[in-house]
Parts: structure tokens; C-alpha cells; sequence
């Protein structure tokens, strides 16, 4: 990726003056933790595509219902590779209401994702905030395993992040070398539209984004089910996030973009 340009690299020299995923995202769905490069990349892409204003909601429904499900299997360990500014409503305490034991590990090297996270959860014991490489399966879980068993089942969550890695399929099966029997990936990414307009759409999108992040694809169907080859899929399979979260209650909204970002439950056997 180009310099000062990769969200993942702590102190990069571009930092205040660049974009990082995370606060991009928070700036879409109108946070107020973005730098001015944030909201004027987050008024592009609104620009371009006004129905991403609706991503960031709909991703962090699929991703709370998802930890909810899990915490149903049995599982207490989670580690949220993509936690964003808004950690105050996200998967820890999801997971903490249905077992106050529960694990979770958010991961990040945004300087303002990990002061804002480690401020707010100064006072849980059960949640740490890692610095690191949330894409390097072994550094990752070095540098956790004074937390989280690793020998036991863990809960990868990383929503919205792979459509930012050109190298998404061998990331994932990186995990399945370093995961115990019983893990699961929640994960979702941007699939590809059939139609003419919404092609050409994501193609714009697409090309503002990896200028800022050096990397930003709609893959087709085909690309998707082969990131998670290996884990057994979960019912009901690769769907779109508001299919995946949403309850006969509830209405999430609805168009091309938030029901091309896929949503993936899947198991290592």
C-alpha cells in the first residue's frame, strides 16, 4: 500500500493528515470521532454512493446479532478485529449481557479507536484493547494469548474490513492454522452488483476508497465462498447483513449496497 495511506500501521507518517477505516466508517454513519480527512473522504463517498450512509448501521446489527448467536453456542472468548470508534455499543457488551464471564479482545492500530476504546473500558476487567496487525493470524495471537485460550474455541469477528485486503482468501485461511476446533469467523464484505448502474456505482466507490486505503474490491459470489473454504458454513450461509440480523420485528434498510455487503457465520470442525 502507499505511504501514510495503510489504517493499519501505528504512527504512520501521514496520521491526522490521511484517512483510517475506522474513523472513515465512523464519519459515514455520523460519528463525531473523524478528522477532517475522515468527514471530507466520508462526503465523497456519500457523494458517490448516498445509500453507504446505511453500511456502518446495518454491519453493526449483523455483527452484535452474529456475537449474540455465538455466546448462545457456548462461546465466551471474541476478538473484534474491527471495533471502530463506537465501541460503547459494540460487541462487548452484547456478548457481556448474555454471560457477564465473557472475553472479548478488541484489535486495532488506529491511535484514536485504541485511546477512545482503552478509555471507555478502563474499568472492565474482561476486555482488553490490543494494538496490532489484525490481518498477521500469529502476531495477533502472540500478543493475546495472556488474555484468550487459544487452544479453545474463539470468536474472529471482521466486519467490513476484508473488502480492504487484496489478500482477504490467504488471511483467512491463515486463521485456520492458529483457531482451536470450535472457532468461528463472523465476517462480511462487499460482493459484487449484477446491475448496470449499481456496477458502475461500486466501480467509483471502489476506486475513491483504494486511493485512500490502497485497496478496495466488490468480489464476486464465487471469490467470497472461497475466502472461508475449509470452515463450515452456518445456516443461512452468505447473505446479506439485514437478512442475516434482522428479526420479523424489525425493518433495516434496504438498497443495493447494504444488500451487497455479505454477511458470514462460519465454523473450523
Amino acid at each position: 500500500m502507499p505511504d501514510g495511506h495503510d489504517p493499519w500501521i501505528l504512527n504512520s507518517p501521514g496520521f491526522g493528515t490521511t484517512s483510517s477505516l475506522a474513523r472513515f466508517w465512523n464519519s459515514v454513519g455520523n460519528g463525531k470521532d473523524g478528522l477532517e480527512a475522515d468527514r471530507y473522504l466520508a462526503g465523497q463517498a456519500l457523494v458517490v454512493a448516498p445509500d453507504i450512509a446505511d453500511v456502518p448501521g446495518v454491519s453493526d446489527r449483523f455483527k452484535l446479532a452474529a456475537a449474540r448467536y455465538l455466546v448462545g453456542q457456548g462461546i465466551d472468548q471474541f476478538i473484534d478485529c474491527n471495533p471502530g470508534t463506537q465501541v460503547v455499543v459494540s460487541a462487548h457488551r452484547a456478548v457481556q449481557e448474555m454471560n457477564p464471564k465473557a472475553q472479548v479482545v478488541y484489535v486495532n492500530d488506529d491511535q484514536i479507536v485504541l485511546a477512545h476504546a482503552r478509555a471507555l473500558l478502563a474499568t472492565n476487567d474482561l476486555v482488553e484493547v490490543v494494538a496490532a496487525d489484525p490481518f498477521d493470524a500469529g502476531d495477533l495471537r502472540d500478543l493475546t494469548k495472556h488474555v484468550l485460550d487459544w487452544s479453545r474455541p474463539i470468536a474472529l469477528l471482521q466486519v467490513g474490513t476484508l473488502q480492504h485486503r487484496p489478500d482477504a482468501g490467504e488471511v483467512m485461511k491463515s486463521y485456520l492454522d492458529v483457531l482451536g476446533a470450535g472457532s468461528y469467523l463472523v465476517v462480511s464484505c462487499w460482493e459484487r452488483p449484477a446491475g448496470q448502474v449499481a456496477q458502475r456505482t461500486a466501480s467509483q466507490l471502489a476506486a475513491l476508497l483504494t486511493e485512500a486505503f490502497g485497496y478496495t474490491a466488490f468480489r464476486h459470489p464465487d471469490e467470497i465462498a472461497h475466502m472461508v473454504s475449509g470452515y463450515k458454513l452456518v445456516p443461512p450461509g452468505i447473505v446479506s447483513c439485514t437478512h442475516w440480523s434482522a428479526t420479523p420485528s424489525e425493518s433495516l434498510p434496504s438498497n443495493w449496497l447494504t444488500e451487497h455487503t455479505r454477511a458470514i457465520v462460519c465454523r473450523k470442525t
